[in-house]
């Protein structure tokens, strides 16, 4: 297929085999990627594999079709995390980029994991320079999330605690308003790491930058949420994702 429509972007949906040792499934579809220059998407169930689901058709079963759309775009989005040795070029700026780990620049500096806001500044003799400040952990904003009705629209959150650990947070939008402070406080209780001057400034701003085009409903409180679906309390203070 590939030597046939060598410019057609092509996308391997993979099994998940997590339980599996080495994860055969994710291994090959890796490496038949890489033979052939495809993306790999592969499916989130958003809790580890719920009754021995590992494939895409569990996924749509369990999460339905938009949750398949939501895995293939994530596969083929650009990577967030660029690497510091290739920062975005002037005519990109401002932006954000987030860094899932360690890296190093073209000047030898050593870059922490997190999320940066990529900016520019104006020098003395009236040039600009690139400046790349640092906001907060890894973080990234993944969803819309919103009521039945469509109203207590949030974000839902991924981000790294302070025990290199993945979670997700369905954070309601009104935590943005004033100076965030009650968000800052809660992102905080969950783990994530903030630059004490620069997330005040940068951090609303960031998780208003672009509106994710995956869009999960939330359930404000606990019991039948639409047909088919009873939501059970785990966290009392947050919306849970249905």
């Amino acid at each position: 297929m590939r030597q046939k429509l060598p410019d057609l972007p092509l996308i391997i949906c993979a099994d998940d085999n997590a339980d599996t040792e080495g994860n055969p499934s994710i291994t090959k579809a890796n490496q038949a990627a890489l033979a052939i220059g495809a993306k790999v998407a592969v499916p989130d169930f958003r809790v580890q594999h719920p009754g021995g689901a590992i494939d895409f058709n569990d996924m749509a079963k369990l999460l339905g079709l938009e949750a398949i759309a939501g895995a293939i775009r994530q596969a083929t989005a650009p990577d967030p995390a660029a690497s510091a040795t290739s920062p975005p070029p002037e005519g990109k700026r401002p932006c954000y980029r987030v860094l899932d780990d360690w890296q190093e620049g073209d000047d030898g500096q050593r870059y922490p994991r997190g999320v940066y806001f990529c900016g520019t500044q104006t020098r003395k003799n009236g040039t600009t320079a690139p400046v790349d400040t640092r906001i907060c952990s890894p973080l990234y904003v993944d969803a819309v999330t919103h009521d039945e009705q469509k109203d207590n629209f949030g974000r839902l959150l991924r981000f790294k605690t302070t025990l290199n650990e993945w979670r997700e947070w369905a954070m309601p939008m009104e935590m943005l308003k004033g100076s965030g402070e009650e968000l800052r406080g809660a992102l905080l209780a969950m783990g994530v790491n903030l630059a004490p001057n620069h997330a005040r400034k940068q951090l609303a701003a960031y998780l208003q930058w672009r509106t994710p085009t995956q869009r999960m409903r939330c359930a404000m409180q606990t019991g039948w949420a639409g047909a088919g679906s009873f939501v059970l309390s785990n966290c009392p203070s947050a919306p849970s994702i249905v």
